[in-house]
């Protein structure tokens, strides 16, 4: 695969606040992929999403989108070239759902038709809000109205802030299902979420941020390397025994599973198991030891 975005050095800092909010990020994302950002609140993830739309200026370091020029001074470059999904309402709010993808589609100079429009709508399950004021709507299904303007943006690049805030579980997998359509039909995806275990199944990168920085980064099965040598050891004691209550988990490197397993037994834990670690299990410990190295 090439390259449709390059970050090189990049850094934010904000007046008044002692560290930087992106420190020194450097990655490439490649045409296609599917590329998950996650970390805690306040990680920087966002502000790194405001940079690559050209809401929001760098302190310095360069991007490169679509093999254009730097575009780390001017955000021309990436109005022609990104679509973005925010965490923040739709402004537009009085308008109706058919109104406001009107335009956004001029904003974005695409025009699709009402047709195509009525269908994106009907993918997503929305169809019957189309004539409706966007204020009307639940937050969940103004997320959806927020999603088909991003789909329908016609841009190489799709920039999506927390897509599966305020959904429901059928509604996420919804999303998650366009996000890997716009993947096969060569649109490049940016996910940016904490939901880290929803987001595992779809994609193909992956980068880990805390503190600004980024601290992983790779294929998932690069990033998930991390951990190929350590076990999740799931157990029950006597002040967890309700089984609608979670398991305590212990995430320990595979040498270390035998005696730790034979001295749950010795102090009465239940139901143990030993499995090896998700997606969440790699952020968790990532996170964690960045954090005993600090």
């Amino acid at each position: 695969m090439s390259e449709l975005v390059r970050l090189e050095r990049l850094c934010k800092a904000y007046p008044n606040q002692e560290k930087p909010a992106v420190d020194n990020v450097s990655l490439s994302i490649d045409k296609g992929s599917v590329y998950g950002l996650i970390g805690r609140n306040g990680s920087g993830k966002s502000s790194l999403a405001r940079i690559l739309t050209g809401l929001l200026r760098p302190t310095s370091g360069h991007i490169w989108i679509n093999e254009g020029r730097d575009a780390s001074a001017t955000s021309d470059w990436q109005r022609s070239n990104v679509a973005y999904l925010s965490q923040s309402p739709l402004a537009l709010n009085t308008m109706t759902v058919k109104e406001s993808m009107d335009f956004f589609g001029r904003l974005y100079r695409t025009k699709s038709s009402n047709k195509q429009q009525k269908c994106l709508l009907e993918k997503l399950g929305i169809l019957r809000f189309h004539n409706q004021e966007v204020r009307s709507l639940s937050g969940g299904q103004s997320k959806l109205v927020q999603l088909a303007i991003a789909i329908s943006s016609n841009r190489p690049f799709v920039i999506l802030d927390e897509p599966t805030n305020e959904l429901d579980a059928l509604n996420r997998r919804l999303v998650w299902d366009e996000i890997e359509a716009l993947s096969h039909k060569g649109v490049t995806v940016l996910v940016i979420t904490y939901a880290v275990s929803e987001v595992e199944s779809c994609l193909t990168h992956l980068g880990i941020m805390d503190k600004g920085r980024l601290i992983a980064n790779g294929t998932v099965n690069q990033v998930m390397q991390n951990v190929q040598n350590r076990r999740t050891i799931a157990y029950r004691t006597a002040s967890n025994s309700d089984k609608s209550s979670k398991p305590w988990e212990q995430i320990v490197d595979v040498d270390q599973v035998p005696r730790i397993v034979s001295k749950l037994c010795h102090e009465g834990a239940d139901d143990i198991t030993i499995s090896s670690p998700n997606l969440e299990d790699v952020f968790v410990n990532l996170i964690a030891s960045k954090s005993n190295k600090a």
